[in-house]
């Protein structure tokens, strides 16, 4: 009789399953802050030579983006990277990436 309890106990010791909620694709912000935190290092708190963006101020980093858009032949002729990055961001995605390495030490 306790075998038949046996595959049931089992079971029952397995953790609880993620909510729904934890299996949603990540928001466009948590996509683009994986990109630019594989560069800039985990959360952004920079990497070698790739400067924190942790620290900044969201205006700041805002500022330098725009800039970059702006004028990606100036900003790509320094060999600046950022230029091909920041010239595919909208303008909403832009300001929620400043947001969030802006809002955090």
């Amino acid at each position: 009789m306790a075998q038949r309890w046996l595959p049931w106990l089992a079971l029952a010791s397995l953790p609880v399953a993620a909510p729904l909620s934890a299996l949603e694709p990540p928001s466009t912000v948590a996509r683009w802050a994986a990109a630019c935190n594989g560069c800039h290092g985990p959360e952004g708190r920079g990497s070698g030579a790739m400067p924190a963006l942790r620290g900044q101020s969201a205006d700041a980093l805002a500022a330098k983006l725009k800039k970059w858009q702006e004028d990606p032949e100036a900003a790509a002729a320094t060999g600046h990277v950022m230029a091909r990055f920041s010239a595919i961001l909208d303008q909403e995605t832009l300001r929620a990436l400043a947001d969030h390495y802006g809002a955090a030490p």
